[in-house]
């Protein structure tokens, strides 16, 4: 979501994907290190910034140059959110709200948490179905923090299958997110904020979640015009979306197998 939102301002000119972020936030995020200046929106978008997936009680560092491999980073997309929020004088939430959230008709989605939310939402259950407790997060964090439902987001799945004339985005950058951007492995890249595998001569779309309690999988194929979103409240709700995937887009797909593997 958050990714779709950032292509939009390569589109109108707001954000140069290839500019270093650290002219746009002030406040550098390592202190002391000339290599920051090597980490642009395509690079976070890429998961190519050297930055781990979190911090976690130690200093942040890079894990190797920035461009050097991939390397999947909820820490890049929070400096991300960083500059978009510099740039367009506006938290993240309310920004998401007002250019796609409410557009869209996404009313049950939110990357801070909404009262209205609690007499429905699903808690989370770990491997031996026990429930966890439930986030309920007051700021926004590009990398972790949305709440939405299942037909609220197969509104972004779909503005990713329309033609580029009917989703709003030029057809340049509306092919642009789907394009490689870093290699993996053979048939497995990285596009922008979507991962991507190869199928025959086309590629199919990815994004996992996974925080504690839940597994969710979006997925779909702009050559097969087909989509799907599976949301689960469990630790083993893989092998739910696992199966759903291969029935529906490919019955030979590596993406389980490749997220096993890291």
């Amino acid at each position: 979501m958050f990714a779709c939102a950032v292509v939009r301002l390569f589109e109108q000119g707001l954000l140069d994907p290839d500019a270093p972020l650290s002219d746009i936030v002030r406040e550098p995020l390592i202190p002391n290190e000339p290599r920051l200046a090597q980490i642009s929106a395509r690079r976070v978008l890429s998961h190519t910034t050297g930055l781990p997936n979190w911090r976690r009680d130690q200093p942040l560092a890079l894990q190797c140059a920035p461009g050097e491999r991939w390397g999947y980073s909820g820490e890049g997309f929070v400096y991300l959110q960083r500059a978009v929020e510099r740039l367009t004088g506006q938290p993240l939430e309310d920004y998401m709200q007002q250019h796609w959230l409410q557009p869209w008709g996404m009313t049950r989605t939110s990357y801070t948490w909404r009262p209205n939310f609690n007499p429905a939402y699903a808690c989370g259950h770990d491997p031996d179905g026990k429930p966890v407790p439930k986030s309920r997060p007051s700021e926004a964090n590009a990398a972790t923090s949305l709440h939405t439902t299942v037909l609220d987001y197969a509104r972004l799945i779909q503005w990713m299958l329309s033609p580029a004339s009917e989703s709003g985005a030029s057809g340049a950058w509306w092919h642009e997110i789907l394009t490689p951007q870093v290699m993996i492995q053979p048939g497995t890249a990285w596009g922008m904020g979507w991962g991507m595998e190869r199928i025959g001569e086309g590629w199919v779309f990815w994004q996992w979640g996974d925080n504690r309690g839940f597994k969710h999988l979006v997925a779909g194929s702009r050559e097969q015009g087909v989509g799907l979103v599976v949301l689960t409240n469990g630790e083993n709700g893989y092998q739910v979306w696992n199966n759903v995937l291969q029935h529906t887009l490919d019955p030979e797909s590596r993406i389980f197998t490749w997220l096993n593997s890291i």
